[in-house]
């Protein structure tokens, strides 16, 4: 909302596939090792394997400073060095570039610090530190300079989100050194190979499913067709904002339950809390329906009105995705990590093909279609998967959706 107040449309653009790009590099320094260290460490815990539980911590930091200071270097030289055809990233040379590489890495270090306190079971301070306290920061300065009617560039907001995220990486940084620090650790490298490796895969397959529409789309469109479907995109997480919280949460929770062979108590919270994201994400796109054309104009600014039918069909592919629950993180936290790469690799490519067939005729319309599709399935086979494999449901009970009131009843 702020930055469509501050900056120029074609700007937005920009910077919704700066924040792709960070996305998408973030995941590549990580090494999977952010969902790893979540298993890890809440196996850890629960096996109270302390010389593990700090080895763990040791050697996933050490992959992801040393992955996020290489793919930012990679990242920065094949800007400048290379004459190649980035899409909307083509305005990115000289400082901005490396404005863009310090976000990455920055970006990269606060998610792992966030993840091994979830693994901790820390949920509180996972959630401040997976991207609120920056967030927050960030907007408490855009609000700043909105209210003093400053009309600022691309490289002053991204310098504005490079001092957040380094603030969001000093504290969870100091107070996770001050509890670790010591010699008498023991670094499990084989088995953080063997487990992050597929996740990482995985996750990675999952960010270009989920990005891939926005590049695509800005090798056929000027800026503000970016901007227009970046504005949507994002309004599209009011959908998927109660599985988020719930999968905070819930990722070590099912580790635990798997490792404890309680698969009965498994299914039992992973329907309930299915259950508990499905319900506000069908208000919402009710509500899109009806007023999803208002609330763009009035959020965004009148331009961006016309991203009311790109807003419904994302939704649409959101909705099949919470109603699948939370089967790709039953399969990552349970030794499943390999079928979930391979359906998201699968969907993945599916979703980037039906793309480039419908974006030179339907543009923006046709990129949404196929990214909708691509997410949809992936939902749904990594449910299939999930009771194949495990024997447990992980979509919504019918009666709990009409009879809210009992979902309490399933955690006991």
């Amino acid at each position: 909302m702020l930055l469509a107040r501050i900056l120029s449309v074609s700007d937005v653009g920009q910077y919704f596939l700066a924040l792709s790009a960070v996305s998408i590099l973030s995941v590549v320094a990580l090494c999977g090792v952010n969902f790893s260290a979540v298993k890890l460490v809440a196996e850890s815990v629960e096996l109270k394997m302390l010389e593990q539980l700090k080895g763990v911590f040791w050697g996933c930091s050490a992959v992801v400073f040393l992955a996020s200071c290489l793919v930012s270097f990679l990242f920065y030289v094949s800007l400048n060095g290379l004459e190649f055809n980035f899409g909307g990233l083509s305005y990115l040379k000289g400082d901005m570039a490396a404005l863009v590489a310090v976000w990455m890495a920055l970006f990269s270090i606060q998610m792992f610090f966030a993840e091994f306190f979830r693994g901790l079971q820390d949920v509180f301070r996972a959630s401040i530190f997976s991207g609120f306290l920056s967030g927050l920061l960030t907007l408490m300065t855009l609000f700043f300079c909105w209210v003093n009617n400053y009309t600022g560039s691309l490289r002053s907001v991204v310098i504005v989100v490079i001092i957040s995220n380094l603030l969001a990486c000093i504290i969870p940084g100091c107070q996770l050194l001050s509890k670790f620090w010591s010699v008498d650790f023991y670094i499990p490298w084989k088995k953080m190979f063997i487990v992050s490796m597929p996740l990482w895969i995985t996750n990675l397959m999952l960010v270009v499913l989920l990005q891939a529409d926005i590049w695509i789309l800005s090798f056929y469109a000027d800026g503000s067709a970016v901007a227009l479907y970046g504005a949507a995109s994002r309004f599209t997480q009011f959908l998927t904002l109660p599985l988020m919280v719930v999968n905070m949460a819930l990722m070590p929770i099912i580790s635990e339950l798997y490792v404890r062979g309680d698969i009965s108590r498994l299914e039992n919270v992973l329907r309930a809390t299915a259950s508990i994201a499905f319900l506000p994400a069908l208000f919402v796109i009710i509500a899109f329906l009806f007023v999803g054309r208002d609330v763009l104009g009035v959020v965004y600014g009148y331009e961006y009105s016309d991203a009311y039918y790109v807003l419904l069909i994302l939704s649409a592919g959101q909705l099949v995705s919470v109603a699948c629950g939370s089967a790709g993180y039953a399969l990552m936290m349970t030794n499943k990590q390999q079928a979930m790469m391979w359906i998201t690799a699968s969907c993945g490519a599916l979703s980037v093909m039906l793309s480039l067939v419908l974006v030179s005729n339907y543009n923006a319309l046709g990129v949404a279609t196929a990214s909708a599709l691509g997410l949809s399935l992936q939902g749904v086979l990594m449910l299939i998967w999930v009771r194949g494999g495990l024997g447990v449901w992980t979509a919504p009970v019918v009666g709990l959706l009409l009879r809210p009131h009992k979902i309490l009843s399933y955690f006991d």
